[in-house]
């Protein structure tokens, strides 16, 4: 990790209220890209500063539930695949990990001071701990995240246990190769939905930061073009000022000479 992401992580674990005058006195000692990427960073919502709070102050509580969500997920995705991983114990171990990550989280958001929604923290805290992929690194969060994908397939029933049936052609099959059937056709649109989702995210924040520095760099511009139109009416002024000072100058002598 660079000098320049260890003062960065500072400034995501200090107090929300003074983030931007953090970010801007260590704007002030950086220059070039250094400078850039630092006055181009957000200040967090009230949500994310919290989540990025249990990160930095309760690691174990935070690790413990990405841990839960990672299992959770692919539990999920194992029983869409027709296969039959323990849901409901991985659904509880998560619930568990998440109850305790809450309790740490509100903890230090009384402590600081910091209003917040519980309902809205939770959402959060599932999406950190099941989504495939984040937009922020941990600790680094600025907006809410919301669960989307695999991870509102939470309450996902476990599939019973496979009975006989007799077909008409006298064949004895299971039912479990029926739901095999059913379930690995399921899969693959579940799993392409998902994908797709992925990817339209993806496109959205690649557009989005396409669009913040295309408007970053025309502000710069402007701002360069404004500098040097200043610089050129102060030399006008200067100039025309001169001359007056001359003329006005030749104009005294010219009345002194007439005594």
């Amino acid at each position: 990790m660079s000098a320049l992401d260890v003062r960065i992580d500072e400034l995501y674990q200090g107090p929300l209220d003074s983030f931007t005058a953090s970010r801007n006195a260590l704007a002030k000692t950086l220059t070039g890209d250094a400078k850039k990427q630092v006055s181009a960073l957000s200040k967090p919502l009230a949500i994310p500063w919290v989540v990025n709070q249990t990160y930095w102050r309760a690691r174990e509580a935070y690790d413990e539930l990405l841990s839960a969500g990672k299992k959770l997920r692919a539990a999920q995705i194992g029983a869409l695949q027709g296969r039959s991983p323990d849901i409901r114990a991985a659904s509880d171990r998560h619930a568990e990990a998440l109850t305790e990550a809450m309790s740490k989280a509100t903890q230090l958001a009384k402590t600081s001071g910091v209003q917040l929604q519980v309902d809205a923290l939770k959402r959060m805290f599932e999406a950190v701990s099941t989504r495939a992929s984040l937009p922020a690194e941990h600790g680094r969060f600025v907006k809410p995240l919301e669960p989307t994908g695999f991870e509102v397939l939470t309450g996902l029933s476990i599939v019973a246990p496979p009975r006989r049936i007799e077909e008409p052609s006298g064949k004895r099959v299971t039912k479990k190769v029926q739901d095999a059937k059913r379930a690995a056709a399921s899969s693959a649109v579940a799993i392409k939905a998902a994908e797709r989702e992925e990817r339209r995210l993806e496109r959205e924040r690649a557009e989005s930061a396409r669009k913040r520095k295309a408007a970053i760099e025309k502000a710069e511009a402007e701002l360069g073009d404004a500098v040097q139109a200043e610089h050129r009416a102060r030399f006008e002024w200067e100039r025309a000022k001169k001359t007056v000072e001359a003329a006005n100058r030749a104009l005294v002598q010219l009345q002194s000479s007439e005594d």
